[in-house]
């Protein structure tokens, strides 16, 4: 996957062998997880979503009773063929916690210890508690409570093991070492100040700098200035902020192998202050990342920008397929087609009627993702995408989702709403 000083950075969040799971070997036994042969991944597969499934059938509450509803259990999963019998959870389902100012978070925790596959750690709940500081003492006992960006009017909140960031960390080196070609070192420019800890993406680049991983340069940092306000009207102060920042990228080397951390809602203050100021860049050994989210424009609209002012050319960006559901990271490769690592991830497409469809159709996107250990990954989202079986751009074996991602409107768990609405009842009795 890497040359020797990556692998050994990444090598920090890989059990002993000999402590292995089928997931593990999913994971870590392939050199390259975007590029693994398709009879060994659909083995792979295969081995690590059979665990995933006993894993959560026995240890989640939740799941488990879902599945006694839907009649399926562990011994019924044989082979893949059987796994469209896997019950799948909506991602709305992760937006059915009780409101915390109701009952001062008791409910809540209520609801966190039934969705989570395993022993919750306990914690105490103080008066007039809020999320956040539920989150900050689950984080103190090793869980990350990851919640959405809030694109809608309520966020999703999933549990999250620092095992599950760490797969995170991997798949998003492996993707930034194949994809991108990074090899020995990863120095990474953001746009912003330090990410939220209550996004996964804030936690992935936390434990990706602590352990070396990454290198990381925050060109906003102590500045007060995150993703939100990026989003709203840039006034005179927050001209002045990117002002610096601009000036801090006039320091630094052109010819450097930068990866740039550049949202989309940041580019447009940015490239307005750039023509004030007459500036341009010719990065031209810099790459650019993006995590999927927030299009204010269109992905051409955006590379043709990265190139114009920063050097950048089209084939140096790649953006990431994210949604909190998901632990494993879905990469473009240089002809921008969303690659998903075949030995961990099952991938397909359900039509309204949740049935599912052929490779080529739009439909809506769902997955049985076997890394997601804290929580039932078998997810249906509210996605619509095109699955293929191979890239059209490149050799890589595996199924990928063509560029154009959008959302489903009013999307709707037809399939399972029936017994998933049995279920949700009891949980709140």
């Amino acid at each position: 996957m890497a040359e020797d000083l990556l692998r050994e950075r990444l090598s920090k969040f890989i059990p002993p062998k000999e402590e292995w799971t089928p997931v593990d070997e999913a994971l870590y036994g392939v050199e390259d997880i975007y590029n693994v042969p398709e009879e060994k991944a659909k083995k792979l597969r295969e081995d690590a979503i059979r665990y995933s499934f006993k894993h959560h059938y026995e240890g989640n509450k939740f799941y488990h009773n879902y599945c006694k509803k839907a009649g399926v259990k562990p011994d019924d999963i044989k082979t893949e063929e059987d796994f469209n019998k896997i019950p799948l959870v909506p991602d709305t389902f992760f937006k059915s916690y009780p409101d915390i100012e109701e009952d001062g978070g008791k409910n809540f925790l209520k609801w966190l210890e039934k969705i989570y596959t395993g022993e919750l750690p306990k914690i105490a709940i103080e008066k007039n508690t809020t999320i956040s500081k539920m989150q900050s003492k689950l984080n103190k006992k090793g869980i990350k409570l990851c919640h959405t960006s809030g694109t809608s009017k309520k966020i999703s909140i999933l549990p999250h093991t620092n095992e599950s960031i760490g797969h995170y960390v991997h798949t998003y080196t492996c993707a930034l070492s194949e994809m991108l070609s990074y090899k020995d070192k990863i120095k990474m420019i953001c746009f912003s100040s330090r990410m939220p800890m209550d996004i996964a993406i804030g936690n992935v680049f936390k434990m990706a700098e602590n352990t070396g991983v990454w290198n990381m340069l925050y060109l906003l940092e102590n500045l007060g200035i995150d993703l939100s306000i990026m989003k709203k009207r840039t006034d005179e102060k927050k001209k002045k902020m990117l002002e610096s920042s601009l000036k801090k990228l006039e320091k630094m080397g052109e010819d450097e192998d930068y990866l740039f951390f550049l949202p989309p809602p940041f580019l447009p203050p940015i490239l307005k202050i750039m023509d004030v100021h007459g500036l341009k860049f010719n990065f031209r050994n810099a790459n650019a990342l993006t995590g999927g989210g927030g299009w204010i424009m269109t992905q051409e609209s955006y590379r043709d920008a990265l190139f114009e002012y920063f050097g950048i050319s089209q084939d140096r960006h790649i953006d990431l397929y994210t949604t909190t559901e998901l632990d494993v990271c879905v990469s473009q490769c240089k002809g921008h087609y969303y690659h998903l690592p075949p030995s961990v991830l099952y991938p397909f497409v359900l039509d309204e009627e949740m049935n599912p469809l052929p490779c080529g159709e739009y439909g809506r996107f769902s997955f049985l993702d076997s890394l997601a250990n804290s929580y039932p990954g078998f997810i249906i989202t509210g996605d619509r995408v095109k699955l293929l079986e191979h890239c059209p751009e490149c050799d890589r074996p595996g199924p990928v989702l063509a560029p154009e991602i959008s959302r489903v409107p009013g999307v709707e768990s037809r399939g399972c709403a029936e017994v998933m609405a049995k279920v949700l009842e009891e949980m709140r009795e």
